[in-house]
């Protein structure tokens, strides 16, 4: 199943395919994503849009992990 929308915590999101948002405190977890994770730490296997963090991971790309901003299109 696709979770559409924003996901927002304090602590923690984690979602398997995942189209919008996802704004936590600490760490956001997606399988395959397109849109905008904002937190601490971000993670994607897969990934159309942007992350915004201090650790930013994006496993299926040629940089699978980049502070601050990271984008794969």
């Amino acid at each position: 199943d696709t979770f559409k929308g924003l996901q927002l915590a304090g602590g923690c999101n984690f979602g398997w395919n995942v189209e919008g948002v996802q704004v936590s405190g600490l760490y956001n977890r997606a399988d395959k994503m397109s849109g905008l994770q904002i937190g601490l730490i971000n993670k994607a296997r897969e990934m159309k849009g942007v992350q915004i963090g201090l650790m930013n991971m994006i496993l299926e790309n040629d940089m699978p992990v980049v502070p601050l901003v990271h984008a794969s299109f």
